[in-house]
């Protein structure tokens, strides 16, 4: 009997390395590497998704691409001037990213800007009981219905502020896995993480320390959370969120004032539907 085949890592490849002719031009490892991470990222996500099928499209354009310029289709009309704007489109925001990624923003700046919005990024302390309806059920158990979830949830509600133990009542009713075992705690919530419901957080938020949020109703699921405490983040945790708060309100601060330097000089008010001036 031959022993059982074993998975092999790929092989590294090294930079210097052709992995593929497009229309007779040769692809090093790094040049694609770098054609791939600078692209947006939609094609990327395509890339990722299909690698030999994005390669023979990425091929099929370099022909199609080739093909026009050597007709002059590039410089005829409408497409030299389609060309041309979406040349200038691309720049224009470009430039606009560029300036945007890179704030001016010293240490006095950030811990300003800091003090003036840290409000609005209070963490929230809160448990969680999570109650399921519809889905599959657990061999030998019958799927809630809707009615019976929303039922049970009311029901929490009332026993807590009966004064029963949220976390003794997670420990027994909530669906979550994750949080069950530990009385409902919940990772330490942030407004800015946007990979949180927004109905979550809008409900958590809203909701003033030592209260139950109302129910929050999801897709096959409901929520209750009782809010423990809200924590002041600090200066640090911050950083990344201030420097690209600061970016974007310099950027469109300094895109208003070019607005209002960049003015046309109309020649002719009645081509662009103007009254003429008297």
């Amino acid at each position: 009997m031959q022993p059982p085949a074993t998975s092999q890592a790929a092989p590294a490849i090294a930079p210097d390395t052709v992995v593929a002719t497009i229309e007779g031009k040769a692809w090093k490892k790094s040049d694609f590497d770098a054609l791939i991470r600078n692209l947006p990222p939609g094609p990327q996500t395509n890339y990722r998704r299909d690698r030999q099928g994005w390669l023979n499209q990425y091929a099929l354009m370099t022909r199609l691409a080739t093909l026009a310029k050597e007709e002059g289709i590039d410089q005829r009309e409408p497409f030299r001037q389609r060309l041309e704007y979406n040349i200038l489109q691309f720049l224009a925001q470009a430039y606009i990213d560029v300036r945007a990624n890179s704030p001016k923003a010293d240490d006095a700046d950030t811990t300003k800007w800091f003090e003036a919005h840290k409000d609005q990024y209070k963490r929230a302390r809160v448990l969680e009981i999570q109650v399921v309806w519809g889905g599959i059920p657990k061999e030998g158990e019958k799927a809630r219905t809707v009615k019976e979830a929303q039922d049970l949830i009311d029901d929490i509600q009332k026993r807590v502020r009966a004064g029963e133990a949220f976390d003794e009542l997670a420990k027994k009713y909530s669906d979550d896995a994750t949080t069950k075992d530990k009385g409902g705690e919940f990772p330490l919530m942030r407004p800015e993480d946007n990979t949180l419901n927004r109905e979550i957080k809008t409900a958590v938020f809203m909701t003033k320390a030592g209260e139950l949020t109302h129910p929050v109703r999801l897709p096959g699921k409901f929520y209750i959370f009782k809010v423990l405490e809200f924590v002041d983040p600090t200066q640090q945790e911050l950083r990344s969120e201030i420097i690209t708060k600061m970016g974007q309100e310099q950027m469109m601060q300094w895109l208003d004032k070019m607005q209002k330097e960049v003015k046309p000089e109309i020649n002719s008010p009645a081509y662009f539907g103007l009254a003429e001036k008297k």
